[in-house]
């Protein structure tokens, strides 16, 4: 009879190390599959923003050029907030499209990444920020050269957690799957769950009860790729479940995401 139990505990925990291994599996094929759709789309983005630096000039600071300029790149790119041509003097000369040029003449010369702009004279794309236009945002600039001098940059505006929905949204079937993506200091540009949100996962209060999450987070943090586990929240449960994690990275012009993909332990 002993021997009927241990054989049958033996073949349960065979049975559920091989549902934990696939449900893995499962992630680490989702996770690759947002990391590439959003690489795709930042080349894209490369592409025309580069293309469209050099077309700026020869045009005048407010002429039908720069916004004809801006206006094409903002219609090709979905989930972007605006595009605008900021001056060498880091004003806002001319932004498309028109809902937002209320915030022409505004002054973000100290805004981090547009001082780091300046002195690298280099695409970026800078960490979340509180916008003029009034959101945390993040902003994608490459710079504007007149005669081989520097003459201000290209901007690309977008709130993370809709540029993310975009691609992220049709590449997720079923509720059972997690998605947040967080930069290296532990902000929250994407959750699927919209309530993590630009909450950061080492300071919000909503995290300091779960010691696993916080380990986890911390090497999500240092480590470009990997997998994992942690106890956390899970809709329609009572308590806190058991889930595996799989991260990966996509790294656009110096700025890391950490794209993460989690579900409940089966």
């Amino acid at each position: 009879m002993r021997k009927i139990v241990l054989f049958a505990i033996a073949l349960f925990m065979f049975f559920v190390c091989n549902a934990i291994t696939q449900a893995t599996n499962d992630i680490a094929d989702v996770v690759e599959n947002i990391r590439d759709k959003v690489s795709i789309t930042f080349d894209a983005i490369d592409n025309d923003m580069s293309r469209a630096a050099r077309e700026i000039y020869p045009a005048a600071r407010e002429g039908y050029d720069t916004r004809n300029v801006l206006s094409s790149l903002y219609k090709a790119h979905k989930n972007i907030v605006d595009c605008a041509f900021v001056d060498s003097e880091g004003v806002i000369a001319v932004v498309e499209p028109e809902a937002y040029k209320n915030f022409q003449g505004q002054d973000i010369s100290r805004q981090e990444h547009v001082q780091r702009l300046h002195q690298t004279q280099k695409p970026l794309m800078s960490e979340a920020f509180l916008s003029v236009e009034g959101f945390r945002a993040v902003d994608i600039a490459y710079p504007v050269f007149k005669a081989g001098a520097f003459a201000g940059s290209l901007s690309m505006l977008c709130e993370p957690h809709i540029f993310l929905s975009g691609i992220i949204t049709p590449l997720i079937k079923g509720d059972n799957i997690e998605v947040w993506v967080m930069q290296k200091d532990g902000m929250i540009l994407y959750d699927r769950n919209a309530e993590g949100i630009g909450k950061n996962i080492f300071t919000d209060n909503d995290y300091q009860n779960f010691p696993q999450l916080l380990n986890l987070a911390k090497r999500i943090s240092r480590e470009r790729e990997g997998q994992g586990n942690y106890t956390f929240w899970q809709d329609g449960f009572a308590k806190p479940v058991q889930k595996n994690a799989c991260w990966a990275t996509v790294d656009f012009h110096g700025t890391q995401w950490r794209i993460v993909v989690a579900a409940a332990q089966p």
